[in-house]
């Protein structure tokens, strides 16, 4: 067997137990921090860490450049998509 089509299963049947663990677990009203959301992201899909912050660093400057009309659109089509309800917590300049 195709050792690169054996990493594809074994990554997809780790995708679908990580997936099936999240809703299990699942509590629409649980708060994670961003820590820990980073954390359980990073072990689970096998990205390090700093990668991610910074991806989400680029991402939250992104969506503070929008109008605040266009902000609250976008969070709520996220929301929909996945369920997930993100807030921005902005800090005092």
């Amino acid at each position: 067997m195709n050792e690169n089509s054996d990493k594809e299963n074994i990554q997809k049947l780790i995708d679908l137990e990580v997936e099936k663990k999240l809703k299990e677990r699942g509590d629409k009203d649980k708060v994670v921090s961003f820590d820990e959301f980073i954390a359980f992201t990073s072990k689970s899909g096998g990205m390090p860490e700093w990668k991610l912050r910074e991806a989400f660093r680029a991402w939250t400057e992104t969506i503070m450049e929008m109008s605040v009309e266009q902000r609250k659109e976008f969070l709520e089509n996220l929301r929909l998509s996945t369920g997930i309800e993100l807030k921005i917590l902005e800090e005092d300049s």
